[in-house]
């Protein structure tokens, strides 16, 4: 069923937005390092846009990666990777993947097209698979059954999580990749899938280099291990091989595919136009989401500097309470409070032409959608669209039409958005 709804892209409340209260009461967060690092003047106003349900039902939608045809390849949590039209219309099943092990907020998550997918149709996935031998949980949802089957699943992971370091290595859960296929002619199914890289992955884009740059899932211990490829930025060719000007490309003590580190929660990434150079955006600790500009072998701090604090009401300071140090980047900007991002996006199409240039991040905690007008290296403006809208926003990615399309992040109704100029 194909829905509507017509919104005004800024939103009230939003003329509140540099004045915002911090998350701490009684506590004042850490000053800025440099004026416009935080809460950046409200932007001018955008254009009104509509939006369209494309579709709903969904369980868990995690990527999308618009088509040149015009469809939408969109993957769920589950397993499921389906092409939907771009009026809603049709939703059609895409096969050729492996098993996949969807737990938690893992399972198939980022979906990427080749930079020369008009010539390849490669497409690239990064997932989380079952131990070697082992079935996947369903990969037809969303259905009852599946979700019945997600749920058990992540209660036996979280029984696994009690157990000790001895019978994790013995037993591992899961198995975590970078795999890649071609997507068939007639966008039915992925052809010659292989895995190329083994990781747990969290977002992917492609640099101007065209090498794959890919943000990992991490634990505590990962983001300042430089051992571990948890919780870092990794740079890779296309075939799963690994470039020799990495940085730490024949150091012993370091993984050659680590670009940078020090990562709390790198949830989304991409390349800036303008600059040719990967950002970063991380869902930090409480009034500590940030953005950051990549370069070689930095060290983005987490957790020894950070402008945020625990989650929880007392607000306790993480490490020594630091938010600079030396030798640790800064980022270019921050919130406090949080909007919880989950993916961003640089605007380059020409629906919106006031558009043009700006970064979008998606929200799970504002349920919003954060347009950024960038100056060079530097945030200067700021507005919510769609706030409120009633559920956590998981990802936005830009169409080859110019449109803007998300995707909820619901194991209920989980739906894919698209937004387009008002008439």
């Amino acid at each position: 069923m194909k829905l509507k709804l017509i919104v005004i892209a800024i939103i009230a409340g939003s003329a509140n937005l540099a004045n915002a209260q911090h998350v701490f009461p009684g506590l004042e967060p850490p000053a800025p390092a440099y004026p416009g690092q935080t809460r950046a003047p409200i932007a001018d106003q955008s254009a009104p846009v509509e939006i369209t349900v494309l579709k709903d039902g969904l369980y868990l939608p995690w990527g999308i990666a618009p088509l040149p045809s015009g469809n939408i390849l969109m993957t769920e949590m589950t397993g499921r990777l389906s092409v939907v039209t771009p009026d809603g219309s049709s939703m059609k099943i895409v096969s050729g993947l492996p098993p996949i092990r969807g737990y938690w907020y893992m399972g198939l998550m980022d979906v990427l097209l080749d930079p020369e997918f008009d010539k390849n149709r490669m497409v690239y996935f990064s997932y989380f698979g079952p131990p070697q031998g082992e079935a996947g949980n369903g990969i037809h949802g969303p259905t009852k059954e599946w979700g019945d089957a997600y749920k058990a699943t992540t209660a036996l992971h979280d029984e696994w999580k009690e157990k000790d370091d001895a019978y994790k290595k013995s037993h591992p859960f899961d198995r975590r990749f970078i795999g890649r296929g071609r997507l068939s002619d007639d966008e039915t199914k992925i052809e010659n899938f292989e895995n190329i890289f083994e990781v747990g992955g969290r977002r992917m884009t492609f640099g101007a280099d065209g090498k794959l740059w890919i943000t990992t899932w991490g634990s505590d211990s990962d983001p300042q291990n430089p051992k571990t490829l948890g919780s870092k930025m990794l740079r890779i060719n296309k075939d799963g091989s690994i470039p020799a000007d990495n940085p730490f490309f024949g150091n012993d003590d370091v993984p050659d595919a680590i670009y940078a580190m020090g990562f709390r929660d790198p949830s989304g990434t991409d390349l800036n136009p303008e600059s040719g150079v990967v950002w970063t955006i991380e869902h930090g600790p409480q009034g500590g989401d940030e953005i950051n500009i990549m370069k070689a072998g930095a060290n983005y701090g987490w957790p020894i500097i950070t402008y945020g604090r625990e989650y929880g009401d007392e607000g306790k300071v993480i490490g020594e309470g630091l938010s600079a140090k030396a030798g640790y980047e800064q980022p270019i900007y921050f919130w406090n409070p949080n909007i919880a991002p989950s993916s961003m996006m640089f605007y380059t199409g020409d629906l919106f032409p006031k558009w043009k240039g700006n970064l979008f991040a998606t929200s799970l905690k504002g349920r919003q959608l954060t347009r950024l007008v960038i100056g060079g290296n530097n945030v200067i403006g700021e507005e919510r669209l769609i706030e409120h809208f009633g559920q956590r926003l998981r990802t936005v990615k830009q169409g080859y039409d110019g449109a803007l399309y998300i995707v909820t992040d619901s194991a209920e109704n989980g739906q894919l958005i698209k937004l387009t100029p008002r008439q």
